[in-house]
């Protein structure tokens, strides 16, 4: 039987592997503890991060608005009064900007609705065909040219070297597919159809707006030379007179399609015409201008304080608001004359009214209270503060009349230092 001393060894050691084993089960891997505590401190650092929360949120921002776009229009109706909003104060304030902004915009559109307006169809359109160019693809040396009577004309070698140079830019500038080829060049009203050929060029150079049968009829002429004269093109070395089919052939298209059936409009029509898109494109441009002005103005009158618009009206012969005014607040003709609105073309119609807004109450109590130079006076809420130095007099007997007037409630007078 062992003794006591070696029941005590056996015991301790016992005890020992029980704490061990204890440990093993309850206390995790220290290197895992270390892991959490370090992830952890790394969130609480990120969250408490503006900066870092900022970058969080931008990752996915794009991302996130896209995917709920996609999936109903919450996010559409969320954005939708912050961005109108946005506008209205950038035309309101930046009205210079805006309409330099838009400018690009407007010019164009105005210009295309009358253009659209004033084009008769194409088939019967007025136009003519000035000039008729037959070109040697490769070198652009002229093989024949038709010009119109009266027709202001320039040298046929100058015109196809031009012509050359401008298709060579094209293709080298934009990449564009060799046989693909230039088909039409416009300046103002002032057109050049090109079609091209395998070995020559037809170029017509027309005033107006050309039928779509000159343009068929050019591609046909083009493939009946490649057939009938494919020799004559092909074997051209730049003598005009070996040219004589090929220049009777274009003389005979531009007859048939030199000069519109339907009549041009004669000098005086064409004023009348002008000064008509003239005279549109310049209200329209008036009566945009306008309307941002006008927006302005209204925009100006609702955040202004003390003012409250009942209703308002712009039409052709003037402006009209109805409303509602506190005689203290900014005079709504001051603020017409920052948006340049004709001030005779407004009728406004203000009622009278006793405004509750700070500003308002404060603008109020100043006038009635009139306080010492030594005394300022401000509010919060429907508390109306002093501050300075004052008589108790006048502290109290303000303090009783602020009482009496709209819009304060309170009275606080602790910041009055009183002096007799």
């Amino acid at each position: 039987m062992p003794d006591s001393a070696t029941l005590e060894s056996i015991e301790g050691t016992r005890e020992r592997g029980l704490e061990s084993l204890r440990n093993l089960l309850a206390s995790p891997d220290q290197g895992f503890v270390d892991d959490l505590e370090h992830r952890l401190l790394t969130l609480e650092q990120s969250y408490a991060s503006m900066d870092q929360r900022t970058k969080d949120v931008a990752g996915v921002l794009a991302e996130a608005m896209a995917l709920r776009m996609n999936r109903d229009d919450d996010i559409r109706e969320a954005l939708a009064p912050s961005i109108e909003t946005q506008l209205h104060r950038s035309v309101r304030d930046n009205l210079d900007d805006m309409a330099e902004a838009f400018f690009p915009i407007i010019g164009p559109a105005v210009r295309k609705m009358i253009t659209n307006m004033l084009r008769p169809s194409k088939e019967g359109a007025a136009h003519s065909v000035e000039q008729i160019f037959l070109l040697e693809r490769n070198s652009g040396l002229p093989m024949a040219h038709v010009c119109a009577p009266n027709a202001p004309t320039q040298d046929a070698d100058m015109v196809s070297g031009m012509l050359a140079a401008i298709k060579s830019f094209v293709e080298d500038a934009f990449d564009a597919d060799e046989r693909d080829g230039l088909d039409q060049l416009q300046v103002g009203d002032l057109s050049i159809w090109i079609e091209t050929g395998p070995k020559a060029v037809i170029a017509a150079v027309i005033r107006g707006i050309g039928p779509d049968k000159l343009r068929e009829a050019m591609q046909v002429e083009l493939e009946t030379l490649h057939v009938e004269q494919h020799g004559l093109i092909s074997n051209y070395d730049g003598d005009l007179d070996t040219c004589a089919p090929l220049q009777e052939r274009m003389t005979e298209l531009h007859r048939n399609f030199g000069r519109s059936k339907k009549a041009d409009l004669d000098s005086r029509q064409r004023r009348y015409v002008l000064g008509a898109a003239a005279l549109g494109i310049a209200f329209l441009g008036w009566t945009l201008i306008d309307s941002w002005r006008w927006q302005a103005y209204l925009e100006k009158l609702e955040h202004e304080p003390g003012i409250v618009l009942i209703s308002s009206e712009r039409g052709l012969t003037g402006y009209e608001i109805n409303g509602l005014r506190d005689p203290l607040s900014v005079a709504p003709s001051a603020l017409l004359a920052s948006t340049s609105l004709n001030p005779a073309r407004l009728h406004a119609s203000w009622v009278p009214m006793a405004s509750l807004e700070p500003e308002i109450v404060l603008k109020r109590a100043t006038q009635t209270l009139q306080p010492p130079d030594t005394v300022i006076l401000t509010m919060a809420g429907q508390t109306l503060n002093m501050l300075g130095r004052a008589g108790s007099d006048w502290v109290n007997s303000a303090t009783a009349r602020a009482l009496e007037l709209p819009g304060i409630n309170i009275v606080n007078s602790e910041h009055i230092v009183l002096y007799e």
